[in-house]
């Protein structure tokens, strides 16, 4: 029996991290993060439900495993979609057990900048230094390709000059570009209203109004752009394929790109709100039909369609937990051939962080639910914490091979989260999460580095090797009531920033993983949002300065720029610093790291950042310290700056002048936005693209 199915739905779960500008309102910051945790735990869902086998789901049956297991038959993945979904989908059991009083919801680069060796020109800024993440332009030196709203525009830059030479219409809107070599991969998606939307089910929530019913695909086009760049012909479109499910996120290494999809099969003919003991019979009569090919996402490969996943590549878990209807799943491309290969899960995935050798595909539980469904460690760690990370990690060899799981007791506070987790030299992963002891508490948080070791076997600590603070090391990471504002992990250091009135970097020595200590502080006026380590010499920083006001509030100010010396790890020190605008100021490298660009020169290390500069006095004035008055916009520009790097001695920073893209006018009062703000660094000079759909500017750097 084929049942009428709607693939995948059109919404994708991101955390939403809003800054406060006030430190007196950080507790607001958390507020806002948890709100929005809160909403992924709740209405991630899909239809989903627990997963658990025949009979039906015994709270007092507890797993020891969090380790993902094979599927081994279609069957077998039918009986896993069937029991998840009747778990869930019992008599008035959806969000009952959720919202209830009882509930906890109720109850309150690691390289240089991306840089894969020393080119002429800066790439994509990443995570990772092996790692290429896509981004609405690409430049491979000579071409230049930006992605629009209808189409990609082509340009040749000779002789610090652009020029136009060609274009790439699009049948969809695309943000997501890839340039390998003389291939370019453009990423995008659509959605199409699924038939009979009226009709109520779960899927996004759709029943309550807040969202529609979709049908969600993720589209990977590949060209050939030879004979453009050749200057015989045009670009040409060697394979295209559309995966049905939406796009969680992708990555690029070498000539193969992962991507990450999630679907939610959703059937019209299932009751998602059973209220008797009979209609929950009938979704049970309902199941029993099913087929694989109902389940398993399909994928058209230059028009031929087939299934993305096979049963038995797929994987599930002991651990009962909400969305376990949704299907996750993991495709390794080849850009070279277009063919593919695919490994799923059951369940929802937050994101992924990617390293050279392993994909990690975490999510956030909580973790009083979690108790109440595997053994716990006898951890204290385990016993106070409000959540859990649970993350499983795939081998990027040519079989996409499982290779273990493990669980950070804890929030990971970072933004994004990913930057919260790093790949250490000898394998093991770091994990940088919050312990939340209340819930909703601004102070009563503390911040904690967990050492994890990926297993899959049972494991009574769920991989956990070692944690900072511990009995030897006992100081902690940040004072009471600071906020973790940043991370960034760097082979065997750990880069940390928290704050309240001042912002304490933290230096944290990785070399031994069952040891980890933090090898030196360093307090300065301002805080870090975004870390960027130069080699292991320096560290650049960007966030906003502060002052404190009479009232003893701290307020945020400009946007503030700092390089720190940390060859001696022991004592960092800040060698440079300039604040740029006044109070209201922002870049786009706070909400995007791939607004930051560098570029790693023989002896100098050159980057930028835009800057929405706020000078203008406001006219409107307020009450209370006079540091809390936001200024107007004045201009837009791109902040080049240059380090001197020599061999032995002090670095010293330049400023270059900034490259103005837009300045207040009677006609432009306000700043239009730098929305997807991009540079390219060259020895010369660079490139500027002030935001999406606008023009790019070509600038000397001299």
């Amino acid at each position: 029996m084929t049942l009428r199915k709607i693939k995948a739905i059109s919404f994708k779960h991101d955390s939403v991290y809003i800054k406060v500008d006030v430190t007196s309102l950080l507790g607001l910051r958390k507020w806002l993060l948890l709100g929005s945790f809160i909403l992924m735990l709740t209405g991630c869902g899909g239809g989903g439900g627990g997963n658990e086998s025949q009979p039906r789901p015994n709270p007092s049956e507890k797993s020891n495993s969090i380790a993902l297991k094979p599927i081994v038959s279609d069957a077998a993945l039918i009986e896993q979609f069937s029991q998840s979904y009747l778990s869930l989908h019992d008599e008035g059991n959806l969000y009952v057990e959720t919202l209830n009083s009882d509930s906890p919801a109720a109850d309150s680069s690691g390289g240089v900048g991306g840089q894969f060796s020393r080119p002429q020109f800066s790439r994509t800024n990443v995570q990772e230094a092996a790692v290429d993440e896509s981004d609405i332009w690409k430049f491979n030196g000579n071409y230049l390709y930006v992605s629009t709203s209808a189409d990609i525009q082509v340009m040749k830059y000779e002789d610090q000059a652009l020029e136009a030479v060609s274009s790439i219409p699009l049948d969809r809107i695309s943000e997501d570009l890839h340039l390998e070599g003389q291939g370019l991969t453009v990423i995008s998606s659509s959605y199409s209203e699924a038939p009979d939307s009226s009709v109520t089910h779960f899927s996004g929530m759709s029943d309550i109004g807040l969202y529609p019913i979709w049908n969600t695909y993720t589209h990977v086009d590949h060209y050939d752009v030879s004979a453009l760049e050749g200057g015989s012909g045009d670009a040409q479109k060697e394979w295209e394929m559309t995966l049905e499910g939406s796009l969680l996120a992708d990555r690029r290494i070498g000539q193969y790109l992962y991507l990450v999809t999630q679907s939610w099969p959703t059937f019209h003919t299932l009751n998602a709100y059973p209220t008797t003991e009979a209609e929950v019979n009938a979704n049970a009569d309902v199941l029993a039909q099913l087929e694989v090919s109902d389940l398993i996402p399909q994928v058209n490969v230059n028009g031929v369609e087939q299934p993305l996943v096979k049963a038995e590549s797929c994987y599930s878990t002991d651990l009962v937990q909400e969305s376990m209807t949704v299907i996750t799943t993991l495709t390794r491309i080849d850009l070279a051939s277009g063919e593919f290969l695919s490994r799923c899960t059951f369940g929802y995935v937050e994101d992924i962080y990617v390293s050279e050798n392993t994909a990690y595909l975490y999510r956030t539980e909580w973790l009083a639910t979690l108790k109440n469904r595997i053994d716990f460690p006898q951890n204290a760690l385990f016993d106070n914490s409000q959540y859990a990370t649970i993350i499983h990690g795939f081998a990027l060899d040519e079989n996409l091979i499982y290779s273990g799981s493990a669980m950070a007791s804890g929030l990971l506070s970072c933004y994004p989260r990913r930057f919260c987790l790093g790949e250490l030299s000898d394998g093991r992963l770091g994990a940088v999460v919050s312990l939340e002891y209340e819930i909703f508490s601004s102070d009563d948080v503390e911040y904690q580095l967990q050492i994890l070791e990926l297993n899959n076997t049972t494991n009574s600590d769920y991989g956990l090797i070692a944690t900072l603070p511990n009995e030897a090391h006992p100081e902690p990471i940040g004072e009471f009531g600071e906020v973790l504002y940043s991370a960034r992990f760097m082979q065997n250091r750990l880069y940390l920033v928290t704050f309240d009135q001042v912002d304490p970097l933290y230096v944290i020595d990785l070399s031994d993983t069952e040891n980890p200590v933090i090898a030196g502080e360093l307090e300065i006026p301002g805080v870090s949002d975004y870390l960027h380590p130069v080699e292991d010499s320096l560290v650049i920083g960007v966030g906003k300065d502060a002052k404190v006001g009479a009232s003893g509030t701290t307020w945020f100010q400009g946007v503030k720029v700092s390089v720190f010396d940390v060859s001696d790890m022991a004592s960092p020190t800040e060698i440079y610093s300039k604040v740029i605008g006044k109070r209201g100021s922002s870049t786009a490298v706070g909400s995007d790291h791939r607004a930051f660009s560098s570029l790693l020169l023989e002896d100098q290390y050159r980057f930028a950042l835009p800057v929405s500069v706020h000078e203008e006095p406001s006219t409107f004035i307020g009450i209370g310290d006079p540091e809390r008055e936001i200024f107007d916009w004045s201009y837009t520009a791109l902040f080049p700056f240059e380090i001197d790097m020599p061999k032995e001695g002090t670095a010293k920073v330049y400023e270059k002048s900034p490259v103005v893209s837009n300045q207040r006018s009677a006609e432009m009062p306000y700043d239009d936005g730098y929305y997807r703000s991009r540079s390219v660094l060259l020895e010369g000079g660079g490139l500027y693209l002030p935001g999406m759909n606008k023009n790019v500017i070509v600038f000397d750097w001299n």
